[in-house]
Parts: structure tokens; sequence; C-alpha cells
């Protein structure tokens, strides 16, 4: 049974609980502090994820209130009472007058972007248009808003109307929209969903979590080489994690940051670019986060491909085999929703004593220093975000991955959006290279790459990939296939002369994931194993 966000503390009463908060909790924490919007949202029912987190929590309405804790350590709120039922995850505009934020109206409404003035004022809606979406599309939520450029909001929709292959439940693609509203513009074509987007700085990257995961894995006994029955199954790794992914300029997706050598290590759920190239990201027991997260921790790759270090959170166990793995004596903490501050600490909504009560911390990016900043009776602070310019010198452009070869509003998997082209610079390469897992597959004449496509957008379960093109590998592992589907989910498969899947040391070459070319670009790597993704291509 859903409870409305009340009781509402009037101002008087926040303030009040502000400075008692400060004087309990160390309102002194290192370094003066810029404003930081968050929100202050009800425990969801027993057994409930995170509020705003994960494939489960993030559309959940529990109630809740957009506040912001001034640098004396003053709380005040950013909307009038009553004014909506719900909200999560503020954005601080780059000229830092403005937030925008998902809200609901009521329970039961769906979400949607609303951005309001620092100062509280001027509060409205973005009405957000999908053309070309059906009455199961348009119903979605809208969620996850994030700052692209002082004009344009990129966010995590359900519109699109597909359902991811694991868990069935509603996936997410990434859209832009102008912050004054109109229609939607989708940046991603992600089969299982692409959410917590963020960007690197005015101009900057785009950062977002992809979830990786595809149920058909390679077969020698089933037709096309493809089986969803394990028993018919090649041996080898199964993969669901949500991985940090980049997109820069025109190009497709990169992985951002992960240590493919551990799985756990290739976690990466809301992803933040910080200074000197580093990225902060947060990781779970679960790496799938469906049908729970589990515990939560933040940690930190002080460079994209190197081995991560833990900075708040949960400590997981890398393998099964692990002895700690199963030690059921201590709860673990939990940690989420990671923030930069200007003086190159982070700040991140925590759960020191695993009650599922998260308070606001602050702590420096080897973990140290680590201080409470609020942590309201009652109630789960998440999603803080500070108020800073973080206007570019000149005036600012829009991101390059903003113009180039955008898809319309359309759920994908509907149609060709145009092509693009594929190019294994060498399938069989990379093998032993940093970043990467074991061996590339043995160099093989004769071998051939094959393209699935998975076209419906149906519930899971439903529908059969198609084998849409069989390629011939070049004498020096080079495919260079042109005249592909854009924006259509696809994995491939390598094969040798007979059509068996061929294997490096992780399990068979094929991909267990999504991937999707966007308009008019050529793709580029290196390998057919894990961790190929990661490495530079020639």
């Amino acid at each position: 049974m859903l409870r409305p966000p009340s009781p509402k503390p009037n101002p008087t009463y926040l303030a009040a609980l502000a400075w008692a908060a400060a004087l309990a909790l160390g309102a002194g924490a290192g370094p003066a502090l810029p404003p930081i919007v968050f929100v202050s949202r009800q425990a969801p029912p027993a057994g409930g994820e995170i509020p705003g987190f994960g494939p489960r929590g993030r559309a959940e309405i529990v109630g809740g209130r957009l506040l912001v804790r001034e640098p004396d350590g003053r709380i005040r709120s950013l909307l009038q009472d009553g004014a909506l039922f719900d909200v999560s995850h503020p954005s601080v505009a780059p000229d830092g007058r403005r937030v925008a934020f998902a809200a609901v109206k009521a329970a039961g409404e769906p979400w949607r972007l609303w951005v309001v003035g620092v100062d509280g004022g001027a509060l409205a809606a973005v009405p957000v248009s999908a053309p070309g979406l059906d009455s199961a599309g348009a119903g979605g939520d809208d969620l996850q808003p994030c700052w692209a450029g002082d004009t344009t909001l990129v966010f995590a929709s359900t519109r699109g109307a597909g359902r991811s292959t694991y868990g069935d439940v509603p996936s997410t693609n990434l859209y832009a929209v102008s912050a004054a509203g109109g229609p939607m513009r989708r940046l991603t074509s992600e089969r299982n969903g692409a959410e917590a987007p963020s960007v690197a700085g005015p101009g900057g990257d785009l950062l977002f979590a992809r979830w990786w995961f595809n149920p058909w894995r390679a077969s020698d006994r089933a037709a096309h080489g493809i089986t969803r029955d394990a028993s018919l199954a090649l041996p080898g790794d199964s993969v669901n994690l949500w991985q940090p992914m980049r997109l820069s300029g025109g190009a497709a997706p990169r992985v951002a940051a992960g240590d493919a050598r551990v799985r756990l290590r290739s976690m990466g759920y809301q992803p933040i670019a910080l200074p000197g190239g580093a990225v902060a990201a947060v990781y779970a027991r679960n790496l799938g986060l469906f049908p729970r997260a589990g515990a939560t921790g933040i940690w930190v790759f002080d460079t994209p491909f190197a081995t991560p270090r833990r900075l708040a959170g949960a400590a997981v166990a890398e393998s099964p085999a692990d002895p700690y793995a199963a030690a059921t004596g201590l709860a673990a903490p939990s940690a989420c929703a990671p923030a930069a501050l200007p003086d190159g600490r982070l700040v991140f909504a925590y759960d020191p004593g695993a009650r599922g009560d998260f308070g606001l911390w602050v702590a420096g990016r080897d973990g140290r220093g680590l201080t409470r900043l609020v942590d309201l009776p009652g109630t789960l602070e998440l999603d803080p975000t500070p108020v800073v310019v973080r206007r570019a010198p000149r005036p600012a452009r829009a991101p390059a991955w903003l113009r180039p070869g955008l898809a319309d509003g359309a759920p994908f998997g509907r149609g060709p959006k145009g092509t693009f082209t594929f190019h294994d610079v060498d399938v069989f390469g990379g093998a032993g290279a940093a970043g990467g897992r074991g061996d590339a597959p043995p160099r093989t004449s004769g071998a051939r790459l094959r393209f699935f496509a998975l076209a419906d957008s149906g519930a899971v379960g439903s529908g059969e990939p198609s084998l849409i093109r069989e390629v011939a590998v070049g004498a020096r592992g080079q495919v260079l296939e042109r005249g592909l589907p854009a924006d259509l989910p696809l994995f491939e498969q390598l094969v040798d002369g007979q059509g068996h899947p061929l294997m490096s040391a992780h399990g068979a070459a094929h991909v267990r994931g999504f991937n999707a070319g966007r308009p008019g670009i050529e793709t580029r790597c290196v390998g057919c194993h894990v961790g190929h993704s990661t490495l530079p291509v020639p």
C-alpha cells in the first residue's frame, strides 16, 4: 500500500532539524561544500529495492521531497507541499540555476520530467512528445534526466514499449529532448536497457549503464548454432551484468571502464566521469540487478580498464569459490548514486548499517575522510548533485554525439533506420592484451562470422533471432561488412568452415549481449573474445 510523502515538515521544522543534524553529524566535513540538491524518499515496502535504482526500483513510487543542503548545513525544500507526490534523480544545469528531475504528480501516474529553479521558483513540466509511438509506448516512464548543455536533457525512458530478455521488465533506452519540451530523439537501441546517463562536462561524452545479457547461447547441436537450452549450449560463461558505457561523437557506444578478466570488475551502474579520465560507478552483489540488486557499493576506475578500487559499500566476493562469499555474520553496507564535488571528493548515498536507511555522505576518491552530511529520520536520502557552474569558457556547443545520426522517437526493431558498417580488423587478434581475458580463438582457415538480429520488442521468450547474414573472414582475420541494419539489436558468432562455433579460452566466440550500430557509422574493434571491445584498434 502506497504511503503519501507525509508528514511534510514545514520550513521552520526543516531548518531546525538541519541545524540539529549539522551539530550531531559533523557539518564541518572537510573543505566547504557547495549547495547539494537531493531527494528524501519514503522507504519502500519490505523486500523492495532502493527507490530509483535498477530495473526493479527505477520507477517505484514511494513518495518523496526535493531538498537542498546549503553550505552551512541548513536544509530547505525546492517544492511547495503537495506540488508533486514523488521525485527522483535531480540534475543541476550547467548554469547552476535550474534543476531537472523526474516526478509523479500522483500515485499510479507515469514518471515525467520537470524543471525548477535552484531558488524554488518557476516549477514547470517538460512536455515530451513521442512521435510514432503507439499507445503501448506512449504511457511509459521518463526517468533519470541529466543536462547535456544549457538547453538539452538526456533521459532514460520505457516509452519504446520493449521488454527485457531477462526478467520481462520494460526496456529503457536513452533519449534527448529540449528542456523547454518537444519531440524525444532516441540515442540508443539497447535490447535490455540503457539508463543512468551522465555527461562529462559541457560538450563532453555521454556515460550510461547498459544491461548486457543474451539468452541465446552458442550450440553445436541446435539450428543455426544458437539455443536457449543450457543442456544444448557449449560450455562457457553466461553473462548478466550492467556495463558502464561511453558515447563519443558519432561513434557507436563503447565500454567506458572495466576489468574484463573478472566479471564483477566489469560492472558499473550509475557511471560518472572524474578528472583525469577516471570513472566512478556502482557495483552490486547481483551484477544484473534483477530481481534484486543485493548489497551495493561504489568503486573508482583510476584508468578505464584497470582493477577498480572500492570507495564505499559492500565487499563482494569475486568468485563463488571464495570462502567468505557465503559469510552471514554481518550484513553488508550499501552505497550508490555517486556525484563529483569541485574539490575532487565524491558525495553519495550510503547505508552503513545495512538497515535500508540511506543518508548522504562525502569521501575522497580513495575512500578516506568518510563523513556523514544528511540523514533525516525515517526517510532515504538519495541522488545528490552539487550546485556548481559548469559552463565552458567559450559558448557551449551541443555535444558531438547529439548531432549526427539520431533516430526518431519510434521504437527500435520496427523497421530499418539506415545502415552501418561493421569492421573487425582481426577477429583472431588481441590475445593476451591488457584488458582482455585469456586468448582469442585460434586462427582458422575458412572461418565465417554470423550476424543475428532480434527485431521483435515483445515479451521475454517471444520470437526468435534471425540469421541475417553470414560472411567470410579474410585471410588476416578481417571482417569488413557494409549495409547492416542500423538501430537494431544484433549479436555475432564466429564459426569454422563447417559451421561449428569457434572456442576461445573463456568459451564460444559468441557475443553475450546485444549491439546496435548508429546510422551511417563504421564500428571498429579487434578480436572476438571477452574484453575485445576494450582494446585499442590498430
